[in-house]
């Protein structure tokens, strides 16, 4: 192994690495814009604060 080749499998996984947490944070954030019309009554309400909405959605799923 040369140091270009660690340098190119250093660089792979980085790529890798980085597509998939872009992919589960996306998600996440799509899923998070959907519900935001009930978080923002429910906040309105007083039924919750943005941690424990935050908190307890992520427990649950």
């Amino acid at each position: 192994m040369t140091d270009k080749g660690i340098m190119n499998i250093n660089g792979a996984i980085f790529l890798v690495l980085m597509n998939i947490s872009f992919s589960n944070m996306f998600s996440v954030v799509n899923a998070f814009t959907l519900e935001q019309p009930i978080y923002l009554r429910e906040h309105w309400n007083g039924l919750y604060r943005c941690d424990i909405y935050f908190l307890c959605k992520t427990l649950a799923e």
